[in-house]
């Protein structure tokens, strides 16, 4: 009896095992007869980690090199993850382009639960589709013109506080600009009650922690970061309560259609204060360090800040003597920016230049159903990450593209790869439906910021022989990288004779 069953059960493994080894091959002739082969998986001596470390090492050296050895697109496995990486321009606008196979609303919602705390319960799908319908509205360009007017008028009060406190002394340059661009911005959105500042610290102790969480990192690691965001949510929550307690009371259409959205959703008070911690995140995490590294680039450059203040100065002359009734004041300095924005090419090339250096933004899409990309094989549930920094960094695309260029932007210059148009050049907000939708006002605030601080105070480096500070790679895929350390400035008021 004994001997029957071992028979058997060595027939079952004998089956099993041919079983196993045909439908290895099947897949292999079927993979084989398509042509199409997987991503070449870059090998890694340490378990769990996998690359992460040699990647954190030098991210920009190190997608250079595993697109040079194993082409465009290759799988990494990083912290316990295994994902496909993509570095080149028209592999990635293809995965922006075909929403059929590449899904993002998923990891979207998943994130907006984990990371930001948004209640599931609180966004069922015909909600979430009428709230990002009316949030795109919001944030197009048509109605950006009134949220810059708005910004421009706490900016302006902002950045003459700031230098009328600073003048003449040294200065951390990151103390000259977060503080006054977070205010500026955070008015813009949610309004004159909005006690921005007050939330200041808090922002500032959860973002550092946001890479981690989302990557997610296990919770002990997080606490103080969930601490200072319930806070931020709490100072939210005050001001939802006394925005809906006066009736007369001015709300920006941003932070209108949350309130409306409460109404209609049946939030209370705390998910809306959740829901608009979300926008203030994405709105300032961002325009903050943007800001600041126009400036930083600026002043190391051969001729610091002059170029730019010359052209400002020009632009501003001309729109004086064309306004003659008319005083530049924290009123009618919206209208000058609206109206020379022909005037200021060099100003804008400076941020969309500062923008493609300092970003690092790595859009991740999830397989939904088995897709060629690049001459490879994708499957279901494969996770991609489109490396838009090493399209910044090519050196074909952007010549010297290492390099700051204050005037790469402007009018007349293309931007080529093997001999073909790259569309995608520049992609600091991602692309496709992850695409940031505030970026028309961020683009505009950075603008405006720099035009204000050039035209009522210089800036100079404290000390001329100290360098621009690196990046912090620990916020690789995150959006603007931050500088690891700062520079000293001395700021000081212009004379009002030089303003004319």
């Amino acid at each position: 009896m004994n001997s029957l069953c071992e028979q058997l059960a060595d027939h079952q493994y004998a089956v099993a095992l041919v079983l196993f080894v045909a439908g290895v091959l099947f897949f292999y002739v079927k993979q084989q007869s398509s042509g199409l082969h997987r991503p070449p998986r870059v090998p890694y001596w340490i378990p769990w980690l996998g690359s992460a470390i040699e990647m954190g090492r030098n991210p920009d050296a190190f997608f250079e090199k595993m697109t040079q050895r194993y082409g465009p697109v290759f799988k990494l496995k990083t912290v316990g993850k295994s994902m496909i990486y993509v570095t080149s321009p028209t592999l990635i606008q293809s995965i922006f382009r075909d929403s059929k196979h590449y899904d993002f609303h998923d990891i979207r919602m998943k994130m907006n639960e984990e990371v930001f705390l948004i209640p599931g319960a609180a966004m069922p799908p015909d909600l979430v589709k009428s709230w990002f319908l009316a949030h795109h509205r919001v944030l197009a360009p048509t109605s950006v013109p009134e949220m810059l007017k708005h910004y421009t008028h706490h900016a302006h009060h902002n950045v003459l506080a700031s230098i009328a406190e600073m003048s003449g002394r040294k200065t951390r340059m990151a103390d000259f600009i977060v503080p006054t661009a977070y205010e500026a911005t955070g008015k813009a959105l949610f309004g004159e009650l909005f006690p921005a500042r007050q939330t200041l610290a808090n922002f500032q102790r959860f973002d550092r922690d946001f890479p981690l969480m989302a990557a997610g990192a296990p919770g002990f690691m997080l606490a103080k970061a969930r601490r200072a965001w319930w806070n931020v949510i709490s100072v939210l929550e005050d001001y939802v309560k006394e925005v809906e307690l006066d009736e007369d009371v001015d709300v920006p259409p941003l932070a209108k259609l949350t309130l409306d959205v409460k109404q209609q959703g049946g939030w209370d008070a705390r998910t809306a204060a959740i829901v608009m911690a979300a926008d203030m995140w994405a709105s300032q995490t961002n325009g903050l360090w943007a800001a600041y590294w126009v400036m930083a680039f600026m002043l190391f450059e051969p001729n610091g800040l002059a170029p730019l203040v010359a052209e400002i100065d020009r632009a501003r002359t001309s729109w004086v003597s064309q306004h003659p009734e008319k005083t530049l004041d924290a009123t009618t300095f919206h209208e000058f920016m609206a109206d020379s924005t022909k005037a200021m090419p060099l100003l804008a090339s400076a941020v969309q230049e500062s923008l493609r250096i300092s970003s690092s933004v790595m859009p991740i899409r999830r397989v939904v159903e088995p897709v060629e990309l690049g001459g490879y094989s994708l499957q279901k549930d494969d996770v991609v990450i489109a490396v838009t920094r090493a399209v910044h960094l090519d050196d074909e695309i952007h010549p010297d593209a290492a390099a700051f260029r204050v005037d790469r932007y402007c009018e007349g210059k293309t931007f080529t790869k093997d001999g073909r148009s790259v569309p995608n050049h520049s992609m600091p907000f991602g692309g496709g439906v992850s695409i940031c939708e505030g970026r028309h006002f961020v683009i505009g605030e950075l603008k405006t910021l720099v035009a204000l601080i050039l035209t009522y105070a210089t800036v100079e480096l404290a000390d001329r022989s100290g360098v621009r500070p690196e990046f912090d790679w620990s916020r690789l895929g995150s959006g603007i990288m931050q500088p690891r350390g700062d520079i000293d400035v001395i700021v000081r008021k212009r004379e009002f004779s030089t303003l004319v």
